[in-house]
């Protein structure tokens, strides 16, 4: 991504539309992504990445957007782990997977905009609307403060980290085609 290592770096994790059900009828991740640009042309000192869906198809949309509002950004919709890796803050619309496992790496601030919902009962998860002059208030504020402590947050939703997950499941899949699993 070719980024400064001194000046810090926001990523926008964007979504896609997902018109299945009448709940995701909206134009909240159009309205999320222009509250995101909006705040990054007040904050033009620090470095952009957008991250889009991989099966979204819109990075073409997300790029003629940030075009349109003159904002100097990396946008894909592939590189997780190196972008994650990167983040200083992660900015996401909405819930996502994505908040739990940048969450695992404890090296950046979590903000989920445009869903007040979204992680209701965890402090440590900050939540803004998709309003610019908000996202731009709640970053200066994130970027102040050192991280939060987000190993209870990812103990709550993703258990306990061992690196033995593959191992346990592969075991209850043996036991299953044994027929002798306790599991429930």
């Amino acid at each position: 991504f070719n980024l400064d290592p001194l000046r810090p770096v926001v990523v926008y994790k964007s979504s896609w539309r997902q018109d299945t059900n009448l709940l995701g009828c909206h134009d909240g991740v159009e309205e999320s992504y222009h509250a995101f640009l909006d705040a990054a042309k007040v904050l033009p000192d620090l470095q952009y990445i957008v991250s889009c869906h991989p099966r979204g198809n819109n990075v073409p949309w997300h790029v003629q957007e940030a075009e349109k509002a003159g904002i100097n950004c990396a946008i894909t919709d592939q590189h997780l782990d190196v972008w994650m890796n990167a983040a200083d803050v992660l900015l996401c619309y909405g819930v996502s997977n994505v908040v739990l496992e940048q969450a695992t790496l404890n090296n950046a601030h979590l903000i989920v905009v445009g869903d007040d919902q979204a992680f209701p009962n965890d402090a440590e998860i900050v939540k803004v609307s998709a309003n610019g002059t908000q996202i731009v208030d709640v970053l200066h504020t994130c970027l102040a403060q050192p991280l939060p402590d987000y190993r209870a947050f990812v103990h709550k939703y993703l258990g306990t980290l061992d690196g033995q997950a593959s191992t346990r499941i592969a075991t209850w899949m043996r036991e299953l085609h044994d027929g002798r699993s306790n599991h429930n």
